[in-house]
Parts: C-alpha cells; structure tokens; sequence
C-alpha cells in the first residue's frame, strides 16, 4: 500500500506528514514498511525499508488497514512499536 497526498489518495488523510512516502505491505499478521522514498518526510523520520510495525502508540496493529486506522486517531508525535533486523525498537516521529 502506498500512500498519497491527500488530493491524489483519501487514505492520506490518515497518514501523518512524517510517514508519506513510505509504502507498507500485509506480511504474515504483521505490517512491514516495503519502501521508502529517498529524500521523503518518511526517510528523514527513521523508518527504514524492512521495519516491521507492531504498534502505533501502543496500539497493536497487524495489518496496514489497522496502521492507517492508528494513524489517523494518533493526533500530534507518533510512537512506533518496530522491529528491524530482530531487535525491538520505539521510535518518535512528528
């Protein structure tokens, strides 16, 4: 899934400023970031291409449905529960 800027993707409206230019994917009742765009709000927050999301604001998330249901209620700084390369990471963004 990819998501847009708000006048090319309603979906966008759930997507906080520094997560656009990220595209995720449903893998195995897990939400993984598939890619980032170089240069994109979402590349200067942190996130990295192969981070698998656990939780947003801890709120469990499994599927990019449930990631783009967390984002949209996550108002101001977004707290991301994460795994990269089997280590388990929070990471503040916004």
């Amino acid at each position: 899934m990819r998501i847009e800027p708000a006048e090319a993707n309603a979906e966008a409206d759930a997507t906080p400023p520094p997560l656009q230019g990220a595209q995720f994917e449903d893998a195995a009742g897990n939400v993984v970031v598939s890619s980032i765009e170089g240069g994109s709000a979402a590349g200067r927050s942190g996130l990295r291409a192969g981070d698998v999301i656990v939780a947003v604001n801890r709120k469990p998330v499994a599927t990019v449905a449930e990631l783009a249901a967390a984002l949209k209620d996550a108002g101001g700084a977004i707290a991301l529960d994460l795994f990269r390369g089997g280590s388990k990471l929070f990471l503040v963004i916004g």
